[in-house]
């Protein structure tokens, strides 16, 4: 039985390419390879007869389900719902993002109010 939480079919496939791309790759996660469906299933919080329920065709793959997945391991959400393949999220880009916000933060956190004169106000 189809679930009212699913949304499209697009994201279902994306979902079990990137499914089979982890399993080609083996990421180790805690010291753990990550090989097989059910060891996906343990790292994103899915039931294996969920999983297999997405790749028989008889459900789609959640929101939720898919987010968790693409945060854990690096897919771009964006893509893996409206695109025709999952994209891997550049790191190095993310990382040097996360820099330049925490370097904004401390710029902000640092730097002295400015007085505004009263004529500049109207």
């Amino acid at each position: 039985m189809e679930q009212n939480n699913t949304y499209t079919k697009t994201a279902t496939a994306n979902f079990l390419k990137a499914v089979n791309l982890v399993k080609f790759n083996q990421p180790t996660i805690a010291g753990e390879a990550v090989k097989t469906d059910g060891a996906i299933c343990k790292h994103i919080g899915m039931h294996q007869s969920s999983f297999s329920h997405i790749g028989s065709g008889l459900r789609d793959v959640t929101l939720d389900q898919l987010a968790t997945f693409c945060a854990i391991f690096n897919f771009s959400l964006e893509a893996m719902v409206y695109e025709g393949e999952p994209k891997k999220v550049d790191t190095n880009l993310t990382k040097t993002l996360e820099n330049i916000s925490l370097r904004l933060d401390a710029l902000e956190a640092t730097s002295k109010p400015r007085r505004v004169r009263k004529s500049a106000l109207k």
